[in-house]
């Protein structure tokens, strides 16, 4: 099988596509074969030597965005068979393997696939789906009524969460360029802020809820919009228990957390019926080939991206 290994941790020149003998499955796994991946920012991060790199081995193949066919079934599995279409963040944070043709999932791991969603959003709704979702779901618990700032609103799991904070009747604020901003209005963002030109600062006050997908001093200054007792969820694990955030948020006794999302079949079978239902559009920018994974993550790296970049395996 066509597999893209790392050798080294570092920059996109560490990648190398090889053939690799396809994996056996074990007694409570799922053989599948491949046909999306998506990429997102703990894939560089960790290529870096950030993220999870402390999980990995080198050489390593790094992934866990998957959409596939199930080729070959563990015999301790009893609910998956050979032929399902399935989907889902695969082993994560430890290492899953899915720069490949094949690789090897934990059958707990994955959803099966609705017919009605194609591979590409299948592979997309996993890592950012699941981090909007479990992070507005389980750890804020949005209600309706309440007011949110979400940064970094038009990339991956930014689109996701302005989705799903309108479903749940929030009042959504949104910063990002000037380029996203007639596609977050389309998304429902009410009040959209540029943030090359305009102190996000000066028009979202009081907030509930501030979702992060930036860090460092975009949290810090994050915390001036939020109210009383409102809270702070950012997602760049380098800033992990800020402690300069932690301080400041003492004086409103704002609740801050650096949450990871997690393997869930529930909130993934949750993301799919409102995907196939059209209630949440995913957005996806760019699809590359398998090969071509050094030029995906270059392209994501660059902080622009809308939406989602997906990896084709054919």
């Amino acid at each position: 099988m066509k597999s893209v290994i790392l050798r080294e941790f570092g920059d996109i020149s560490n990648f190398k596509v090889v053939d690799l003998i396809v994996p056996k499955c074990g007694e409570n796994d799922l053989l599948v074969k491949l046909k999306a991946i998506s990429i997102n920012p703990i894939d560089f991060k960790t290529r870096r030597g950030k993220g999870v790199a402390a999980n990995f081995e080198l050489p390593a193949i790094l992934g866990w965005d998957i959409s596939g066919e199930i080729v070959e079934v563990g015999k301790n599995v009893s609910n998956f068979k050979i032929g399902d279409e399935v989907f889902g963040l695969s082993n994560f944070p430890k290492p899953a393997n899915a720069y490949a043709e094949y690789t090897i999932c934990n059958s707990a791991h994955m959803a099966l696939k609705p017919k009605e969603m194609s591979h590409h959003e299948a592979a997309a709704a996993c890592c950012a789906g699941l981090t909007a979702y479990q992070f507005l779901h389980h750890h804020a618990k949005i209600q309706k009524g309440q007011k949110i700032l979400i940064h970094a609103a038009a990339g991956g799991v930014g689109h996701f969460a302005v989705q799903l904070a309108k479903l749940s009747g929030l009042q959504v604020y949104a910063t990002a360029s000037s380029k996203n901003e007639t596609f977050l209005k389309e998304l429902g963002v009410d009040v959209f802020i540029d943030y090359t030109v305009n102190d996000f600062r000066n028009e979202a006050k009081d907030m509930d809820i501030v979702f992060d997908g930036v860090g460092g001093e975009v949290s810090l200054q994050s915390l001036e919009c939020i109210r009383n007792n409102g809270m702070l969820i950012t997602l760049p694990s380098m800033y992990r228990n800020d402690s300069a955030v932690l301080e400041n948020a003492k004086n409103k006794n704002i609740t801050c957390i650096w949450p990871t999302a997690i393997p869930n079949v529930e909130d993934l079978n949750e993301l799919a019926t409102l995907i196939i239902s059209g209630k949440i559009k995913v957005k996806i920018s760019k699809v590359f080939l398998l090969d071509e994974i050094a030029s995906a993550h270059a392209e994501l790296e660059q902080g622009h991206t809308q939406g989602k970049i997906i990896i084709s395996v054919v």
